[in-house]
């Protein structure tokens, strides 16, 4: 189920992609391409010493034999890793060293090729460069792709503290997929005596936002994109979590656990509603709301979910719950009533663990910290900070207000820094050619 549903998002991602490049600007025919060349690796490790770009700095280079890694059972080829870092510094607001660390893996036999593999969450660390790690069944390392990772300046996968550094964030954002990109492409020309004939950039999640922040930032880098799930607006996101879990707070039997006002089994309740009312909206009766948008027309959370007639007992919901609850479903707002991010589809999914996760802990342990100290301006103390109290407490206009924020010292907003620009314009990807 969660491979179909991210295989779709993927494909909806690149359906966008392909429709605005076409439709934007006028349609014309793009430029055709000629074929990519493949090459043999010419030295692994002499790229330690003789490799040279600005600001770059080679730690390690040293040749993997075939099938040291493997993917989907099969080995994955002989190929070159080196590991690297760009722009080391210390940073002026808090003191600490940081770089744009990355790893690239070249194979020995090329396809002509170039992966970004961007990685999700808050990076902090750079991930195996295989070309991929979803439901693949192939990466692209294994298809003879060069890829590259990195961890996008900063260190820690779990320590938002690095947003109080000016520019980690917008590293984070998007710089470090600029600097590291030039510097890859010369990489590959160094090793293979000539660059890459196609550039391709991918990702999931905060990788799909990368993906799409490539797209429209640097559309003259790349020839194509593949965006899986993409948090598209992040800061937004997650300050629409933290609606929720304001919501969620004001009817949980148990403070301290957000899940006792929405149980797994009232979400099961919930979940069997929303199939009875829309499974063969689709056209097909499988269990998976696929037409989500006839869905939210069609089923009303008042009418077509049980309601309690005595004590909760898992099969309804209360009427003080359902009112905590549908402005949830139906997508967050601000004091005004302005609904400042997406609602939140009706499916068959709300009583997986999956759920329960991202409704009820991330708000409080991830959410809250990202948007206090990477996208506010200014930034939470990350020695102060209660990420609990701050999502429950903190009114939603002020947390809007602070990611649109700018100051003297952190001159560009979350909402410039995390997002696409002109996301609606994609001529340049048009214009690259296909």
């Amino acid at each position: 189920m969660a491979m179909t549903l991210r295989n779709l998002r993927r494909g909806l991602a690149i359906a966008y992609a392909i429709t605005f490049a076409t439709s934007c600007s006028g349609y014309h025919a793009p430029r055709p391409l000629s074929p990519a060349r493949s090459a043999s690796l010419s030295s692994c490790a002499e790229l330690a010493t003789t490799f040279r770009f600005a600001h770059t700095t080679i730690t390690w280079a040293e040749p993997v034999p075939s099938g040291t890694l493997t993917w989907g059972g099969n080995a994955i080829g002989a190929h070159c890793l080196v590991r690297g870092e760009m722009y080391r510094r210390t940073s002026p607001q808090n003191g600490k060293t940081y770089a744009i660390g990355f790893e690239m893996r070249l194979p020995n036999v090329w396809n002509g090729r170039f992966f970004y593999q961007a990685n999700g969450g808050m990076d902090g660390r750079v991930t195996t460069a295989l070309g991929g790690g979803g439901p693949e069944p192939t990466v692209g390392l294994q298809q003879g792709f060069a890829v590259i990772s990195s961890d996008a300046g900063h260190s820690g996968p779990d320590d938002a503290s690095f947003g109080i550094d000016v520019q980690s964030r917008l590293d984070y954002g998007y710089q470090a997929v600029a600097k590291l990109t030039p510097m890859a492409k010369a990489m590959i020309a160094a090793a293979y005596g000539k660059p890459p004939d196609r550039s391709y950039f991918g990702g999931c999640s905060n990788g799909g936002r990368h993906t799409f922040v490539a797209m429209t930032r640097m559309p003259e880098e790349y020839d194509g994109y593949l965006a899986g799930a993409p948090g598209y607006r992040l800061p937004l996101a997650a300050i629409a979590n933290q609606f929720g879990a304001k919501r969620y707070a004001t009817i949980a039997r148990d403070k301290s656990d957000l899940g006792t006002a929405f149980t797994s089994s009232e979400r099961a309740a919930v979940s069997a509603a929303v199939l009875a009312r829309c499974d063969v909206l689709d056209g097909a009766r499988d269990g998976i709301i696929q037409d989500t948008t006839a869905c939210q027309a069609v089923f009303a959370f008042d009418r077509d979910v049980p309601t309690c007639r005595g004590d909760r007992d898992g099969t309804c919901l209360s009427v003080v719950q359902k009112e905590a609850i549908a402005p949830i479903f139906s997508g967050a707002v601000d004091r005004h009533g302005k609904k400042f991010y997406a609602s939140f589809p009706f499916d068959s999914g709300h009583a997986s663990r999956d759920s329960s996760f991202w409704e009820f802990l991330v708000p409080l342990r991830i959410d809250s910290a990202v948007t206090a100290m990477i996208w506010s301006v200014p930034p939470a103390n990350p020695a102060t900070l209660d990420g609990a109290a701050y999502a429950l407490t903190t009114p939603i206009d002020e947390m809007l207000a602070a990611v649109a924020a700018t100051d003297a010292t952190y001159t560009e907003s979350a909402l410039s820094f995390m997002q696409p620009v002109n996301p609606t314009d994609l001529a340049g990807v048009r214009d690259r050619g296909a």
